[in-house]
């Protein structure tokens, strides 16, 4: 097997993977893929399975290279990471105006501890990573006991 460091001039990112689809249109192990996928969205498999409208054991035999998965799927778990990227920057946006307007120099996001949430807490918490300035706090009037 050739890796990238075996190639002159390679590196990780050059090396292209081709994935081939069955006469169904399944692929089979890319359950990585979902999962990293999921793990940077910050979705628990539950929530990540609602977003794309399916079954948690699907999505759960699909990270386990147990089931396939059809190319239309990897298409809406790519449009997920551009929504998400798109609501952190809406908060990191919304943080920089308010402490323009206020004068603050961090921001506290309460955020919601309730499963129903997750997809909003993520944002928020990623919106802290990549802005320390950002401090998300569990609101315990909005989080199930």
């Amino acid at each position: 097997m050739t890796t990238p460091t075996d190639t002159p001039g390679a590196t990780a990112a050059s090396v292209a993977v081709v994935v081939t689809f069955d006469d169904r249109g399944y692929a089979m192990g890319l359950g990585e893929v979902v999962r990293s996928r999921r793990q940077y969205l910050g979705l628990s498999q539950v929530g990540m399975a609602k977003r794309l409208g399916m079954d948690r054991r699907s999505l759960q035999r699909i990270e386990n290279g147990t089931e396939g998965l059809r190319q239309s799927l990897l298409d809406d778990i790519d449009d997920l990471v551009v929504q998400f990227d798109d609501r952190v920057d809406a908060i990191i946006d919304s943080a920089r105006r308010h402490c323009k307007f206020s004068g603050s120099k961090v921001v506290v996001i309460a955020v919601s501890t309730d499963p129903t949430q997750e997809w909003e807490r993520a944002a928020v918490s990623r919106a802290a990573v990549d802005e320390p300035w950002i401090i998300p706090v569990i609101d315990p009037k909005t989080s199930p006991k």
